[in-house]
């Protein structure tokens, strides 16, 4: 990211007209990034906002929303206090006799108001791009905006919301110096670091008592589409209820269990290393007694009986922020096999909730993937797996469906990401090598760790009770390369922490 400058001129220490905004009481946790932004409010007998979001994440044009006749949009500020300020933008409208919304060539939208009458809102302008060029400006005046003194407080967010898609534009200013924060004239300045971390998100859990005891995996089932889902917590004896912990969530594969992949990824061991909440879910179980998930075109009875494995998992993200407390920036999803493909789903279609993706042993399996904004991945597979073959195709497991292959998989999470150049060797740790797809923008990266010889089996896991499953055999496991402390140091670093 680039450089940032903060301007204010005002203490953003109450919510302003709470009656329309749609503003939720803290930040999302995943929007789209930008390189560089600069938030500016001066006070005054007519207060004054202005916000720039430039270089951003590739968006299309429709990723942007209709504001000629559809999309309603909200601008939201948060202190670390809560407090916001709020303000909505309606699509259409008729401003000084003309249109409000215009769009300007292929790739812009434009709102103009020399009168601020929509919520004070005076210029907004959305701009679309290929790369990573995205802009978005927005000026707004008027008693919409809460005018006071500093000092002010970071870290602070300020998002850009769609009332249609759960697409958002964020830029978040973090904990630094400030090199003005000036109550005679009315304005502050804060610069920061671009290698400064990106601030923790607490969820409404922390300053709770513990629900889950740590230094124990806990069994836990909650009720979603009329189902009851079952999952085990771990959480680590670091854990403090004030201060805001990572999530890893952990899939089986099929005919696996979710206490199975705990034992066989060896998470517990890293997560009590590492801090962070190791969470195991279960799939639904078949009437033969079999847990898949619902990965798209794979696998099983999951997919056959159209089960809402992404809405189970979004309502145990929204169990987990309460009963815990839990980094909402930093929910991480990692799978074995038909885990992995429901992770790559998840990639695709729960962005708004997922940071990062690390699917070990399975492929990519949607029909379409349109995220709400590209998510960083790192996909783990053995060369040798017979299962999943590497090249694609029917596997000779029982799934019985042709597999998406590897490089069709990392292609398509390149052209989603927007990366560019050759790929380089990022990792080489015993038979595994990971490479980089080349330079993903704002750290999208695309991360491909190759198992030589690699079966379909957890890479430095614990080795499976059985050689295989029918005429399947697992094939070769390493112990060279170790899969859990590989993902967690690529989940680390996306965000920066």
């Amino acid at each position: 990211m680039g450089s940032r400058r903060l301007l204010l001129a005002a203490s953003l220490l109450a919510a302003v007209d709470t009656a329309t905004a749609a503003c939720p009481s803290a930040p999302l946790p995943a929007c789209r990034e930008a390189g560089t932004s600069r938030l500016t409010i001066r006070a005054g007998q007519v207060p004054r906002l202005r916000w720039t979001w430039k270089l951003g994440t590739r968006t299309a044009l429709a990723e942007l929303g209709d504001p000629l006749s559809s999309t309603t949009y909200s601008l939201c500020v948060w202190e670390p206090g809560g407090s916001t300020v709020e303000l909505l933008l309606p699509p259409g409208g008729t401003c000084g006799g003309a249109p409000c919304w215009s769009l300007r060539g292929a790739t812009t939208y434009r709102y103009r108001d020399g009168a601020a009458t929509q919520a004070g809102f005076e210029t907004v302008r959305l701009q679309a791009s290929p790369q990573a060029k995205a802009k978005i400006t927005v000026v707004a005046r008027g008693s919409g905006l809460l005018a006071g003194a500093p000092p002010v407080a970071t870290p602070l967010a300020v998002q850009l919301l769609r009332s249609d898609a759960p697409i958002c534009f964020e830029s978040v200013f973090p904990d630094t110096s400030f090199a003005r924060n000036d109550p005679e004239v009315g304005r502050a300045t804060v610069r920061f670091d671009p290698a400064d971390p990106v601030p923790a998100l607490p969820s409404s859990g922390c300053g709770q008592p513990a629900v889950y005891p740590p230094g124990a995996a806990t069994a836990d089932a909650l009720t979603h589409d009329g189902l009851t889902r079952t999952f085990r917590v771990y959480v680590p004896l670091s854990y403090d209820p004030a201060v805001p912990m990572p999530v890893v969530l952990l899939f089986h594969g099929g005919f696996g269990s979710g206490a199975q992949v705990e034992a066989s990824a060896k998470v517990v061991e890293v997560a009590e290393e590492k801090g962070f909440i190791a969470v195991s879910p279960d799939g639904v179980l078949s009437p033969g007694g079999i847990r898949t998930w619902n990965g798209g075109t794979c696998c099983g009875y999951a997919t056959a009986a159209g089960i809402d494995d992404v809405g189970f998992v979004r309502a145990l993200i929204d169990h987990l922020e309460a009963a815990a407390c839990v980094d909402r920036r930093r929910v991480f999803a990692t799978g074995m096999s038909n885990g992995a493909m429901l992770t790559h789903r998840l990639a695709c279609d729960l962005a708004d909730r997922i940071r990062a993706v690390g699917p070990v042993a399975g492929t990519d399996m949607t029909a379409s993937c349109a995220p709400a904004r590209p998510v960083p991945l790192m996909h783990i597979h053995g060369s040798d797996d017979g299962n999943a073959p590497f090249e694609g195709g029917l596997g000779c497991g029982l799934a019985g469906v042709p597999f998406t292959s590897v490089p069709e998989t990392i292609a398509r999470a390149v052209e989603r990401n927007g990366c560019a150049g050759a790929p380089f060797t990022s990792l080489i740790q015993g038979d595994g090598t990971c490479t980089r797809q080349g330079q993903c923008p704002l750290g999208t990266d695309v991360d491909l760790c190759v198992i030589a010889g690699g079966g379909h089996v957890w890479p430095g896991g614990t080795p499976p009770v059985l050689p295989g499953i029918g005429d399947c055999p697992f094939g070769y496991q390493t112990q060279s390369f170790i899969a859990t402390r590989v993902l967690w140091d690529f989940f680390a670093l996306h965000p920066p922490g």
